[in-house]
């Protein structure tokens, strides 16, 4: 019987791991925008977010046009009168380019749009967001390191580079270790 509910248990492990995994891949084309005033897309949100990625991105070095956009929608319940705003989700319809609105939008930093800050994310599941934050006590250690770069590589490992030397961490408490050994 316990063997049973093991192998049971493994199968499960594995279905959720997949359903996660396809979960992700259907989001790879979208984008998540966060403090985007209400009300400013004006019944066409498509055409709004496209045109507020070629605004906020656009100029030398950056995005010559709008990008094609498949759909664009806030997502969750509107909110209350003074609220924070909500999300809006973008689906580019060539991966190309989200990929260099993601990469735009590193390397410029902060990003405004009338007066208030706008940030750009790549859109994941609720569970590989939950992977992710994980690593953010490690990573306030890892930034009052001296000479460490690190950074989150997809789906949810932590690559650190120190003393010319780079290390691919699978979880938190290994990047614990880590800082506990070597720095």
């Amino acid at each position: 019987m316990e063997k049973r509910y093991d192998q049971l248990h493994k199968d499960y492990k594995a279905l959720q791991a997949k359903t996660d995994d396809l979960e992700n891949r259907g989001r790879r084309c979208n984008i998540r925008i966060l403090h985007v005033k209400e009300g400013l897309e004006s019944g066409n949100p498509t055409k709004f977010v496209a045109n507020l990625f070629a605004e906020i991105l656009g100029g030398p070095g950056g995005l010559q046009s709008p990008p094609t956009l498949d759909r664009a929608h806030r997502t969750g319940p509107v909110p209350a009168t003074g609220g924070r705003p909500r999300s809006f989700l973008a689906r580019f319809h060539y991966f190309q380019e989200k990929e260099q609105v993601l990469r735009l939008a590193r390397e410029r930093g902060r990003l405004e749009f009338q007066g208030r800050q706008v940030m750009i994310f790549p859109d994941f599941s609720a569970e590989l967001n939950k992977r992710r934050a994980e690593y953010v006590e490690v990573k306030k250690l890892l930034r009052e390191k001296e000479g460490v770069r690190y950074g989150l590589v997809y789906p949810a490992r932590l690559r650190v580079s120190f003393q010319g030397q780079e290390k691919m961490f699978d979880t938190p408490q290994a990047v614990k270790d880590f800082i506990a050994d070597k720095m």
